[in-house]
Parts: C-alpha cells; sequence; structure tokens
C-alpha cells in the first residue's frame, strides 16, 4: 500500500467519527433551540470526534478488523451519551 492508499484509509477509518461530531450537536441546535447550552458548537464537535475515534481505535483493536457493525454500535452510542451528557 503506497502513502496515498495510507492517507485514503485513514481518512475513510475515521470519516463515520466526524459525521457524528459534526451532526449531533447541529441536531441538538435544531431540536432543543430553546435550551441554553454551555459549551460551545466546536467544542462539542471536538469531543465527540475524539471520543467516537477512540471507540473506532478500540473496536479496530478487540475485533482485528475495520468496519464491524458492533463497532459503529458501540460509536453510535457513546457519541449519543456523551452530547446527551454536554447538553
Amino acid at each position: 500500500m503506497n502513502l496515498l492508499d495510507q492517507v485514503v484509509h485513514v481518512f475513510y477509518f475515521g470519516a463515520p467519527a466526524a459525521f457524528l461530531a459534526l451532526a449531533l450537536p447541529a441536531c441538538v441546535r435544531l431540536f432543543r433551540w430553546r435550551q441554553r447550552t454551555t459549551w460551545s458548537w466546536a467544542t462539542q464537535s471536538l469531543i465527540i470526534f475524539f471520543t467516537a475515534l477512540g471507540v473506532l481505535c478500540v473496536g479496530l483493536w478487540q475485533l482485528g478488523a475495520d468496519g464491524k457493525m458492533t463497532t459503529y454500535a458501540a460509536m453510535v452510542l457513546t457519541a449519543a451519551s456523551v452530547q446527551w451528557w454536554m447538553s
């Protein structure tokens, strides 16, 4: 695997975490617009991104392959729990 393939693989590995990190705070602000949040949108996104990326890394380490549905389910549950904690 050459360098470009490795960079693309790492990008695609972290893409679900980035999507959740951008979508969850936006959905909270859309559906709970009356509630005042103490965390900024960027802070929430960074915390969720690194939490979800950590879950993906643990899933890769435990299961030996990325892209397993159990890892994605754990990532979504963990990211949602962190967002709930921050709201």
